[in-house]
Parts: C-alpha cells; structure tokens; sequence
C-alpha cells in the first residue's frame, strides 16, 4: 500500500505528464535524464538526480551548440523580450 506521500507524489507526476508531453513537441532540444526510478519529493536523492542532469545534458551538447547558434542568427535574437506585467 501506498503511504500519504506516496500517492501525492504519484498524483503530482501524473498531472504533470500531460503538461511535459505538451511542451516536448515544440522543444528544438531535449534533455531527458534518467530518474524516473526517483520520485518529486525524494530530497535524499537530489545529487543523484543531479548528476544524472549533467550526463544528459553532455549527451546533447551538439544539439545544444547548434540550437544556441540557430537562435543567434534568428530574428528573435536581436528583439527584447516582453516586460513582466505585475
């Protein structure tokens, strides 16, 4: 059985996998760690997760590289970003 934390945790990555699917599509590059054994709320495994960040963000360095130099030569690149209206 599941305790208390638990089953929030499962709820938390449930309604969240929807959202991420969404944002995948539109993504030029995407960095998927491997941490699904760990859960949102397991603070004892951060450097695991971590680490893990970093040898899938190695993995697409090209992809990175390239991604970063498109953008530099695209229009986007040289208009402001929007203010933060508060």
């Amino acid at each position: 059985p599941l305790s208390m934390w638990g089953l929030l945790d499962q709820t938390i990555n449930i309604m969240g996998q929807q959202s991420i699917n969404a944002e995948l599509k539109q993504a030029t590059v995407v960095i998927q760690p491997k941490v699904g054994h760990l859960g949102v709320l397991d603070l004892k495994s951060s450097n695991e997760a971590i680490l893990e960040g970093e040898k899938a963000a190695q993995a697409q360095m090209l992809q990175i590289k390239n991604a970063i130099s498109a953008f530099k030569k695209s229009p986007a690149a040289f208009k402001p970003a929007p203010k933060a209206k508060f």
